[in-house]
């Protein structure tokens, strides 16, 4: 599975821009074939942690994940202004995206992961 996210630095480095909303539309694709992949009975969740491996810890923050169009392979990952805003405060860290099987409980994939960076504001209200 491979993502298409056209909009980010790269797939696995993400710079977000600190008070402004994140918005990204991914499309998963089957490593196979390069058709999307079908996303029916699945669910997506998105974490961004400062720390790749300490799970002592929660998530620090959840990103609002929306399958979009599932046959289609489609997925919008979302984070508020007010999260970015409170994310450059960290500088950077890691996230990852999971999509998971509601039929099959052993079904879970992550076609994504990387860093994320924050690019500080310099317009203040």
């Amino acid at each position: 599975m491979s993502c298409s996210c056209p909009t980010l630095k790269s797939e696995t480095e993400w710079v977000i821009k600190a008070g402004a909303r994140l918005s990204h539309l991914i499309t998963l694709r089957s490593k196979t074939t390069g058709k999307a992949f079908d996303l029916t009975n699945y669910t997506a969740r998105c974490q961004f942690r400062l720390q790749a491996y300490d799970y002592s810890q929660p998530a620090m923050w959840i990103a609002v994940v929306t399958i979009v169009n599932a046959v289609k392979g489609q997925l919008r990952v979302v984070l508020t202004p007010d999260t970015t805003r409170y994310m450059g405060g960290h500088g950077s860290g890691y996230f990852d995206l999971e999509i998971y099987s509601g039929v099959d409980a052993t079904d879970i994939r992550r076609p994504l992961e990387g860093t994320w960076s924050v690019s500080l504001e310099v317009t203040k209200e």
